[in-house]
């Protein structure tokens, strides 16, 4: 997890820190909640509001602890006013 909080840090580096996280997503259960709170996060910073909502329907079914539901309620409403603000989401696939 410290390399990902140390890509969180540099912008140049998006690229590497999605494909780290879904690569944790992939091998790591025991850190999926935290990982899927990242790359919320990330979602939501790059402007890719639907995307974070759909993310965050996939901790729906998760045990949160009471802090990770304040931060996903959190990202959660962001995400949201930046859709009713019209928000355009650009996503690119490789």
């Amino acid at each position: 997890m410290r390399l990902i909080n140390g890509l969180e840090q540099d912008d140049q580096n998006e690229h590497l820190l999605r494909k780290l996280l879904d690569y944790y997503l992939d091998h790591y259960d025991r850190l999926a909640v935290v990982v899927r709170l990242k790359l919320i996060r990330r979602m939501v910073q790059q402007e890719q509001p639907r995307q974070a909502l759909k993310t965050a329907d996939e901790l729906a079914s998760e045990t949160l602890t009471e802090s990770q539901k304040a931060n996903l309620s959190r990202l959660v409403d962001h995400a949201k006013r930046q859709i009713a603000e019209g928000v355009i989401e650009v996503r690119f696939e490789d």
